[in-house]
């Protein structure tokens, strides 16, 4: 029972701080489009933000598979959350003096922390299995999903509320502390590692083994095409299309 107990405040654990860590994403991505469009006036500058945080997420996710192959899986939630939280940190002190020379250290930044959450997502979905029954995770997976499209949809007019109000530097300090929680929640879940000896795969069979599995199966190749085209459509209206025609088409603010 006790076990059972434990499994059960250990997902929500997880689950809280993946919507503390999914809302400050979208935060920071907001108030950057912001800050860099006023500082250059420059469409291509500004829709380079979405860009590099989506290619990076794109080029981590295909390295996960060594990375969970040879770490345990909460280790990976606390590392590159911690990792994230360093950054973030990094991004807020880069961007209380910010110069157009500095923009590429902006820009770095951004791909820092992209491609450690290109670790963080595949980690956390592996992980639900171990924390909820058996029985019950269709439901724990269609609680996460509708969790996290939720967050996503109101963290747009949320961001764009609270940066109206409070202006951009703040609110990326407040998205640091929504990282700092979100890896204190990740830091108290309780999971036993059940990591296997390493066997006599290369790098490169790991990789492909993956693919295999995926190829393999014209659900799967379906879903995955979903997902690409849906990652690369979020950065593309976000930054090329509703900033740009809000400004330019309806000749109003970003209020």
């Amino acid at each position: 029972m006790s076990n059972s107990v434990g499994k059960r405040t250990s997902f929500r654990f997880l689950w809280v701080g993946q919507m503390s860590v999914n809302l400050a994403d979208i935060l920071y991505v907001v108030c950057l489009i912001k800050l860099i469009f006023d500082l250059t006036d420059s469409v291509i500058y500004m829709s380079l933000v979405p860009f590099f945080n989506t290619i990076s997420t794109l080029i981590s996710g295909l390295l996960a598979p060594l990375v969970i192959n040879k770490y345990g899986l909460k280790s990976i939630l606390v590392y590159t959350q911690c990792g994230k939280t360093l950054f973030m940190l990094f991004l807020c002190l880069t961007v209380a003096h910010m110069k157009i020379d500095w923009l590429f250290m902006i820009y770095l930044l951004i791909c820092l922390i992209a491609f450690l959450d290109g670790w963080a997502t595949p980690a956390r979905n592996a992980l639900v299995p171990s924390l909820v029954d058996e029985s019950k995770l269709v439901k724990t997976n269609s609680l996460l999903s509708i969790s996290d499209q939720i967050v996503q949809l109101i963290s747009w007019p949320i961001g764009s509320i609270l940066l109206v109000s409070f202006g951009a530097e703040p609110i990326l300090w407040f998205t640091l502390s929504l990282y700092i929680i979100s890896t204190l929640f990740m830091a108290l879940i309780t999971h036993e590692s059940s990591l296997q000896a390493p066997d006599q795969q290369s790098r490169k069979d790991i990789l492909k083994e993956g693919w295999r599995i995926l190829w393999g199966s014209q659900q799967l190749r379906t879903i995955s095409m979903m997902n690409i085209l849906e990652t690369l459509a979020n950065g593309v209206w976000i930054a090329a299309i509703l900033f740009v025609y809000v400004a330019e088409a309806l000749n109003k603010g970003e209020s």
